[in-house]
């Protein structure tokens, strides 16, 4: 009797011990230098992107045109905007959309090729747009649930990029692995192994929670026992 009840204290120790190491490290890890979701100091964002930093979109967003500081002054009295370039339209980028943020005096900045160059104006990434948040989101309690963007080399950016296959240029070698598919799937492991060398093309496919990149090509067949991956979240590649 005596070992049963100890047994069952060691296990019941064992699970309070787990869930709150598991815990602690959520909370550690939420704090920490980089937010594992959005790649980026999701407290200190504003500091963060006082420097133009490329993002994804993880919605659809709109951007507008605003007047440039560098707008020129005419002279007193001349009102002949002219040869000034009229502001374009508002903007939707859907999901997945690749451009550059920055945040300054109180704006949030946007440029990019999705987003064409207009002398004198600026792109702006507004916070709401008619009436709806629009670079951000808000949980069910109607608080701050987070940006609408992220860093393309955050699990989410990834996740994001690759949400549908697509071709990429190996631009320095990396290993890619031969998985066993097993059940349940921690069981998975590598089985074999080559090095991919750099300027091979290849399709990838979005990480997962049980290997990274699923990759197909010349040479990496996929079936439904094994699979390729490539053990690495980005750094990599170029897409093509």
């Amino acid at each position: 009797m005596k070992h049963k009840l100890l047994t069952a204290s060691i296990i019941s120790i064992g699970l309070f011990t787990y869930t709150n190491l598991e815990a602690n490290s959520q909370n550690v890890y939420a704090t920490n230098y980089e937010v594992f979701n959005q790649g980026f100091r999701n407290k200190k964002a504003n500091k963060y992107f006082e420097k133009w930093r490329n993002v994804v979109l993880t919605d659809k967003c709109v951007f507008e045109q605003d007047v440039a500081d560098n707008f020129p002054a005419l002279p007193f009295g001349d009102t002949d905007y002219s040869d000034i370039p009229d502001l374009l339209p508002d903007k939707t980028l859907k999901s997945g959309s690749q451009i550059q943020v920055k945040y300054y005096s109180g704006k949030w900045y946007a440029r990019g090729k999705l987003l064409p160059n207009v002398k004198y104006h600026d792109w702006i990434f507004p916070d709401d747009y008619n009436g709806s948040p629009n670079n951000y989101s808000l949980s069910e309690d109607n608080k701050f649930n987070g940006y609408k963007f992220v860093t393309p080399n955050s699990y989410i950016g990834v996740s994001t990029i690759f949400r549908h296959k697509r071709k990429v240029k190996v631009t320095k070698n990396v290993r890619a692995d031969k998985l066993k598919l097993m059940y349940p799937a921690y069981k998975d492991h590598s089985v074999k192994h080559k090095t991919i060398k750099k300027g091979t093309i290849l399709t990838v496919g979005a990480p997962t929670n049980h290997y990274s990149h699923q990759i197909w090509g010349k040479g990496f067949k996929n079936n439904s026992k094994y699979i390729w991956v490539i053990d690495k979240l980005s750094g990599w590649y170029k897409i093509i």
